[in-house]
This record gives C-alpha cells, structure tokens and sequence, in this order.
C-alpha cells in the first residue's frame, strides 16, 4: 500500500485552544503528518509538535490579500518566523485572478522562495470546477509552491471526481508528486449526510486517492471528528 503525505488543517483540537499543558496527541501517524497551524501560540508549544515529527506550516489567509501590491509577500513573510516550516496560503480561487491580482500572486510567491528559500509553500486551490479552465493559474501554483491542494469536498452523495481534476488541468506524474487532493473530514451537514455515511465516504475517497497516485491528502478539518473512535478509524485507512 503506499504511503500517502497527510496535510490536516487545524489539528488537534487541544492545540487550536491553545491550552498549554493539555496538548495530547490523539493519533500516532505512521506517515508523514504536515499540520496547518493558527499562527497564534508560542514557540514551545510549536517546538514541541516538530519534535515530535510534525511540519508546521503557518495559515495565510491570501484571496483578500491579492487586492494589495506587496500584501500577500509581507504576510508570508512575517506567517514565516518563529518555530515554523513554512506556510500554508488559504486559499486561492481559480477564475477570479484578475485586475492584478494574477501578477501579485505570481510575485508574492517567486520573491518568498527567493527571500526564504528553505520554507515550505502549501496552497489551497478552490473553484476546482469552474467551467472555463484556469490552466494559467494552476501552472504558476505547481511551479512556485512545494505542495497543492485541490478543495474536491465530496459529500456521502457528491459525484466530484478527483480523477476529472487531475485530467482537466494535465497533472501528469511529476506534478501528482506535489498534490495533496482535499477531503473533508468536518462535521457540517454539507457534507455529513448522515454518521452512518461517514466512514465509508472516507474509505472510497482515500482509496481512490491511492489509485491515482498522488502525494497524498489534506484533510479539512479532523479537529471536529466526533470522537476517538471516529479519529481512530481515519487513522487506520491513512496508514
């Protein structure tokens, strides 16, 4: 079975309170676990988690951003300091860069690797299914950033397709390496049916991320799982 990359934004729930001393650890994940953090909470506590084995990447809040000449860069760059691996840019909406918002994009993410080469950029990408196809944009995201995540948020009853997206925008092997397919794994009855439908929605979206091949998963947002044994189940099928 291969290994997927396990992207999960927020993760724990302790952490996210940031309740120094209670922070538990509820999986022990047999894979790489990369963890989108509020950028909020103090360096012990992130020191702790990469200890332990964990990539902290900080959230960046980045469509409002791209109004701004210069905005986006001073954010990432100031996201990027502290006990942290890199950051994580929430989020980007295919079909809407324009009125410069492109450029800005473009140049935001070229002079962060340039100043901070030895950070990590993980972008969200939403409008996964917009009818015109906004290859530009995905070209640039796959160039410049390290990891990409298509939002296909599939309910019990969706019929998105990952297999689609990846068609669609010509991911082809060395560009399947850097993706990351979005699933949710919160609670909100959009795309929780029913509880009795959980589990297997998650069985047949991660094994069919499997058989694609591609890096891995980022999962949104398992800090609102019901329970352990809920957690537990999730952290068979990702192992």
């Amino acid at each position: 079975m291969s290994r997927l990359k396990i992207l999960s934004y927020n993760w724990p729930r302790e952490y996210v309170q940031l309740n120094p001393g209670v922070v538990t650890e509820p999986w022990d994940m047999d894979v790489d676990m990369v963890c989108v953090l509020p950028i909020q909470g103090t360096d012990e506590q992130k020191r702790a988690w990469r200890e332990r084995g964990r990539t902290i990447l900080h959230l960046v809040y980045a469509n409002p951003l791209l109004a701004t000449d210069g905005a986006l860069l001073d954010a990432m760059l100031e996201a990027s300091v502290g006990e942290c691996d890199g950051v994580s840019l929430d989020e980007i909406l295919l079909g809407t860069l324009v009125d410069g918002k492109f450029e800005r994009l473009k140049k935001a993410l070229k002079q962060y690797r340039k100043q901070r080469p030895d950070k990590i950029i993980h972008v969200w990408v939403t409008n996964a299914f917009i009818s015109s196809v906004d290859r530009e944009t995905v070209n640039l995201l796959y160039r410049l950033c390290d990891m990409v995540s298509p939002e296909i948020y599939r309910s019990e009853e969706g019929r998105l397709d990952f297999a689609d997206w990846l068609k669609r925008y010509k991911i082809g092997r060395a560009r399947r390496a850097k993706t990351l397919i979005g699933i949710v794994t919160h609670t909100d009855p959009r795309w929780r049916k029913s509880d009795a439908g959980w589990l297997p929605n998650m069985q047949r979206q991660i094994a069919e991320i499997r058989r694609l091949k591609v890096g891995g998963v980022a999962m949104w947002a398992p800090c609102h799982l019901r329970n352990s044994e809920e957690r537990r189940q999730l952290d068979e099928l990702l192992r």
